[in-house]
């Protein structure tokens, strides 16, 4: 069955506050992800990123057009501390359980950054198991 993606880009991003704040929760080294919707501020947060001395990988999922997009439950691998850029639980969950790693959200809609709670990722992954 042929797929049609169409993309839809949002403008918002989150402010250098918030990139201030992530870099004193992160490495030298990170994994960087986002949805199409938020690939031109994961570029932008990259940028700031890498002007302050921390290499930023952005693994390539295999279903997904670009590097560090996620699509569905499609991510990259990624050894590094992962950032997500984006909203909801979502990707997060499937970054934590594909890379087996802490996950941290830069919201652009309420520019906040948070971790996504352990407790989540513990109740996700015992869900799975009863559903197998």
């Amino acid at each position: 069955m042929k797929v049609l993606f169409i993309e839809a880009r949002s403008n918002k991003c989150v402010d250098n506050n918030i990139i201030s704040q992530l870099i004193k929760r992160i490495g030298k080294r990170i994994a960087l992800y986002s949805t199409v919707q938020y690939l031109d501020c994961l570029e932008k947060v990259k940028k700031e990123l890498e002007s302050k001395g921390i290499t930023v990988e952005t693994p390539k999922a295999p279903l997904a057009k670009y590097p560090g997009q996620v699509l569905g439950c499609s991510v990259g691998k990624s050894e590094l501390t992962s950032v997500y850029i984006g909203t909801g639980e979502f990707h997060p969950i499937a970054i934590a359980t594909t890379n087996n790693r802490p996950v941290i959200i830069l919201n652009p809609e309420s520019n906040t950054v948070s971790e996504l709670p352990v407790e989540t990722i513990e109740k996700y992954k015992r869900k799975k198991e009863l559903n197998r």
